[in-house]
């Protein structure tokens, strides 16, 4: 059944997350280094399919474990260069959804003129970065097998992180080396202030030291959507290995307390069979069993879902309402946007736990800071995928149809993620964008045996 993950080039790519994952938990010096260069090496030179999973694969890895400046900006470069190195290959970097950010950025850039912050640089790199990131996804895919390569990828290794965050549970992130190294960086109470949950008499989350819950919510709901797509798709040749993938991906979900992911998952799915004219059996057996099993284990599962309407307006989180209600009356003051990191600085008043600096959605952050253009630019690249991801289905049927739709909906879930929390990581969020916005051909269908 895994042989499809093992072969052209999977095993190597495996090796990488095993170096890791390893690594995270106890020091194993200059191998890991050593091995770590290879394998991102080799995968980038010799096996581009797996180039754009390389990346993806970040975002399910404590990479702060290893002892290299920057792994992700690092395995980001080399897989740069090696579009450099293979003129060959070179793909078009002009895409809408590249020329969109690109406007975005020069008026995120421009907006450094007149914002209040002292030092908006450091969002502003954020911005770059997630921009070349784009960038290398325009040069790298542009097929169908590219992207079922992707999607099954995320969907393995959001299943695979469910390992790497029971180990840092069960052993405790103190007693680990990443958790050492987060300890010295940040400090202990910093560490917990992210791991655990103080109305819930500190309820440890699964989640490895140092990892933002909500961009690992995120990054498990791409995962638990991809995985569902090519569960129902069947356009991989054991779907069933996917229903699998997909247990272990909610069972993340619900053990990182995480109810914005498992609000936004729930949406997803209901618009995903919605789209195919079909109730989700299948997935309503699984879940409900699924959610039996854990709530047996720990019943505070049950308190934590039972609290997400205190967490939108008082208690838990930051009172979210609030928050962007505070975010929509900032931006108010300055409909062409305060500039960026205006945001950090310039909302008030505080939330309830004292916190200021953001409205806790994406959207209303560069509305505010960049202003009605800068938003209406940003929200260009949504539009732009899903109408692109709907012409598609205009002469698509059979498994192509239901992979597409199943990239519509883990798009419009990922869009809807993002509302409810900060600027963050977009990286994950533009694999996403690009890949429902890919032209699928009028012919040669979507094969079970796409190189993964």
């Amino acid at each position: 059944m895994f042989k499809q993950y093992v072969r052209n080039g999977g095993a190597c790519l495996l090796l990488w997350w095993l170096v890791v994952y390893v690594q995270s938990i106890r020091n194993i010096g200059l191998v890991s280094t050593i091995l770590f260069f290879f394998s991102v090496v080799v995968i980038a030179l010799r096996y581009h399919q797996l180039r754009v999973p390389l990346l993806c694969g970040a975002f399910f890895l404590p990479l702060a474990a290893l002892d290299i400046p920057s792994p992700f900006v690092v395995t980001t470069a080399l897989v740069g260069l090696s579009v450099l190195v293979q003129k060959t290959e070179r793909k078009t970097i002009i895409h809408p959804l590249v020329v969109f950010y690109g406007l975005f950025l020069a008026l995120a850039l421009f907006s450094i003129a007149y914002t209040p912050h002292p030092d908006p640089w450091h969002k502003m790199v954020d911005y770059a970065q997630a921009g070349v990131f784009l960038a290398l996804l325009a040069l790298l895919v542009s097929s169908e097998a590219e992207v079922v390569c992707i999607m099954s990828w995320l969907a393995l290794f959001a299943a695979l992180s469910l390992v790497v965050s029971y180990t840092h549970y069960h052993l405790g992130s103190e007693n680990t080396y990443l958790g050492q190294k987060v300890y010295g960086a940040l400090g202990e109470e910093a560490m917990v202030g992210k791991a655990t949950l103080s109305n819930l008499d500190s309820t440890r989350r699964f989640i490895w030291a140092g990892m933002d819950p909500n961009f690992y919510g995120m990054a498990l709901l791409a995962g638990f959507m991809a995985a569902l797509t090519m569960w129902e798709s069947g356009v991989f040749k054991t779907p069933y290995l996917h229903a699998v993938f997909l247990a272990m991906i909610a069972t993340g979900i619900l053990a990182t307390y995480s109810r914005s992911t498992l609000i936004v998952a729930g949406v997803g799915s209901v618009f995903y069979y919605l789209s195919l004219g079909k109730f989700p059996v299948k997935v309503a057996v699984i879940g409900a069993g699924l959610l039996g099993v854990l709530l047996s284990y720990n019943p505070q599962i049950a308190d934590r879902i039972g609290t997400i309407q205190d967490n939108l307006v008082e208690e838990g989180g930051t009172g979210r309402l609030d928050a962007i209600k505070n975010g929509l009356v900032f931006w108010a003051e300055a409909p062409l946007g305060h500039g960026i990191g205006s945001v950090e600085i310039g909302m008030e008043p505080p939330d309830q736990n004292g916190n200021v600096g953001t409205s806790h959605s994406t959207y209303v952050d560069i509305l505010a800071e960049c202003g009605f253009e800068g938003l209406g630019l940003f929200c260009s690249m949504i539009f732009c995928a899903y109408r692109r991801g709907r012409e598609n289905l205009q002469f698509l049927y059979g498994p192509r149809a239901v992979f597409v739709r199943g990239l519509r909906a883990t798009m419009v879930a990922m869009a809807l993620f993002i509302a409810t929390i900060p600027v963050c990581n977009l990286a994950i969020f533009f694999v996403i964008l690009f890949l429902t916005s890919q032209k699928f051909e009028l012919v040669a269908p979507i094969s079970s045996e796409s190189e993964t």
